[in-house]
Order: structure tokens, then C-alpha cells, then sequence
């Protein structure tokens, strides 16, 4: 979903000041789904031609 005017042309997520555990773990994540093709798989599925890079 993209509506600049409430979310902006990015997403983020929150994690609690002090949790770098957490913010590790989530950071991990996402590189690993961003290495073995799984965001694109996904966003070429439900958002068709949409850049859905990070700049």
C-alpha cells in the first residue's frame, strides 16, 4: 500500500529504544529474505511492476 500523505514512500517498523537484540534479529531477517529472492518472489506476485527497491 502506498498513500505518501499517512505513511510516507517508505516503510518502517518500531523497535524499543535499547532492544538492539531485537533490531539485530529483525535486520537479519530481512537480509536474508532480500538475498534469496523471497521479497522479490513476493513483490512482483502482489504488487506487479512496483519498484519496491530500497534507495
Amino acid at each position: 500500500m502506498r498513500d505518501d500523505k499517512i505513511l510516507g514512500s517508505r516503510i518502517a517498523y518500531g523497535v524499543r529504544k535499547g532492544d538492539g537484540a531485537l533490531k539485530a534479529k529483525l535486520g537479519a531477517a530481512i537480509a536474508k529474505v532480500k538475498a534469496d529472492g523471497t521479497i522479490d518472489k513476493y513483490a512482483k506476485k502482489y504488487l506487479g511492476d512496483i519498484d519496491t527497491s530500497a534507495k
